[in-house]
Formats: structure tokens, sequence, C-alpha cells
């Protein structure tokens, strides 16, 4: 009978294996007390696996004929979150020159509040970023110099000549207003003449929607570029990367970033070179970064001005 039963075990179809200890041949389902190895041309009646059919085979198999088992679960997917849009990669040779982060307080450089008024502007909560900077301006508020509204944060001391790196990530939120024309800065360089045009600003406008708004970069009297508008959704935080060499000839660039992707010209270039610094702004000729909200001409009464800025920080490339 032994022989007979081994001749039958030999002809049952090759088994199934479902996953760690299951086995499934013609007839039964069995639960398999000890690892089963994977076969490549499995040999019929090896319950095992071990490339033979013997009566440990067939211990196995009237040991747990009749059983009912459920195939083993298979593992759950571990999948890493795609992360938020952030920066690019620093250049070799950036070394960090200061940090504004309004949870944990200032990193080298200092940074001041300035032209705010009365008021407008705070350190609040948020609950993505921890401690921010807000700044407002409503119209009942009344202008700032030759400036409808200005509540601006400054980066000192000066940067230039030479090659940096500024990171900024702020928000726009919904019921903002903007202007459909004109300037409105939310990011600038300065010189020590604060009468003339920023060589570099970033100007937000209204969007093509109420959750949206446009934003470009550029001189700020166009002088040598400036880029097409793109739209970016409201009530998110943007990152802002601007590289740039300071220079008082052609030899000066800047490349910019805004959530981890290039900004292009209208022509396509994501490098704009021209002169990034000019004898107008003061001596010594050198900049420094200002942030918030400045904005020229705008509406005298219904209007709120908004924003929030979570960092600001600034590298010397070697």
């Amino acid at each position: 009978m032994h022989s007979k039963f081994m001749e039958s075990l030999r002809r049952l179809p090759a088994p199934l294996v479902f996953g760690a200890g299951i086995v499934m041949g013609v007839g039964f389902l069995a639960t398999v007390p000890q690892p089963i190895k994977t076969l490549a041309a499995a040999l019929q009646g090896d319950i095992n696996g071990d490339g033979k059919v013997d009566v440990v085979d067939l211990s196995i198999l009237l040991s747990n004929y009749g059983k009912t088992a459920s195939p083993s679960p298979s593992p759950i997917p571990t999948t890493t979150p795609t992360p938020s849009a952030g920066y690019p990669a620093l250049p070799a040779g950036a070394t960090l020159l200061g940090r504004q982060n309004f949870e944990t307080g200032t990193t080298g450089q200092s940074f001041t509040a300035n032209q705010c008024t009365g008021d407008n502007n705070r350190i609040a909560t948020d609950s993505a970023e921890g401690k921010v900077w807000e700044a407002w301006w409503d119209s009942g508020d009344p202008p700032v110099a030759s400036h409808m509204a200005r509540c601006e944060m400054s980066d000192m001391p000066m940067n230039g000549p030479g090659e940096y790196v500024y990171r900024y990530k702020f928000k726009v939120p919904v019921g903002s207003y903007l202007p459909g024309s004109g300037w409105h800065y939310r990011l600038q360089f300065h010189g020590d003449n604060p009468s003339t045009s920023p060589p570099i600003a970033m100007w937000t406008h209204a969007g093509p929607s109420a959750s949206q708004f446009n934003l470009r970069f550029g001189a700020g009297d166009s002088s040598w570029f400036q880029t097409g508008w793109t739209a970016y959704p409201r009530d998110v935080w943007h990152t802002v990367q601007i590289r740039v060499k300071w220079a008082t000839d052609a030899t000066g660039w800047a490349e910019f970033h805004v959530d981890g992707q290039p900004v292009t010209t209208l022509s396509g270039s994501t490098r704009l070179t021209g002169k990034t610094l000019r004898a107008s702004q003061g001596t010594p000729l050198q900049v420094y970064a200002k942030y918030g909200l400045d904005a020229g001409s705008l509406p005298t009464s219904g209007i709120k001005l908004h924003g929030f800025v979570a960092h600001f920080e600034t590298y010397r490339v070697q």
C-alpha cells in the first residue's frame, strides 16, 4: 500500500505556492509547518520542495490532509510620500550667511521689520510652517512715502559683487487684493539708494481666477529682463530660489526657481544675463533683500493686501 500511495503522490500536479507555509495540490489545501522553497520546475508530489518524492512528503500530506487554511496576505505596499515642491540643490561652495526662521529665530545676518504702517504685521502661527511672519495693508491705512502700501522685512547687511543664492518661502491667501497692472513686489533687492528701481524683483498680480495669482521676475524698471507671467495657487506655500551673480557689466546673470521648477523667459532661456548692479544704487555697489508687501497705486477703499513669509535664507557661493 505504501508503494502505491507514493506512486499516486508522484502523479499529483505540482504544488501551487501561495505564500509562506501554504501549499495547494489536487483535492487538498494544506498548511505546511516549514518554509517552502520556490520551485523553478516543481517535481510532482514533492510537497516540501527538496527535489525528491519520499516518505517525508507523505507524512506532510497525511498530517495536514483535510485542514483548511487561507493564503498568507500579501504585504501592504509601502510608498514614500511625494515630497512637497522645494528648492533645487545648492551649488557647490554655497555657505549660509543668514537665515530668518520665525519659529527658531535669526541665524547669521540681522533681519529687521521696516516701513510698516502701525500694527499691520505680526508673528502668526501656521498649521504647516509653525511661526511665520504675516503682513497686511487695509485700504484705510495711510500711504507710506510714495508707495501706497509697504510693509517689508529686510535682510542685512549688503551683498555683492559676486555670486549668491537666496531662498524664500511665501503664501498669498485667498481674498488678498492684487493689482492687475503696475508694480506690486513680494520680494526685491535694493541698493543704498532707495529711490532707484530694484535691479531684481518678484512681481505678483491678480491671477486668472480668485484662487490663483500671477508671478514673474524682472528688473524694477524693465531695463534688462523680464520673465513671463505664470499662475500659481493661493493659500499654498511656495518656494522661490534666486541664484544671481551681482556685477556691474554684462557678466551678471540670474536664475529663478519656483517650487523647484526653473522659470524661463518668453524666449525659453533659464539664465538671464545683464548688468545686475548699477551705479545709481549707491556706493559701494551692493544690494540687500526686502520681502513682504510693496505696492504702487492702489484703490483707496474696499481692499486688503495680505501675505505670509515662512523663512528667508542667504548663501554666498565661493
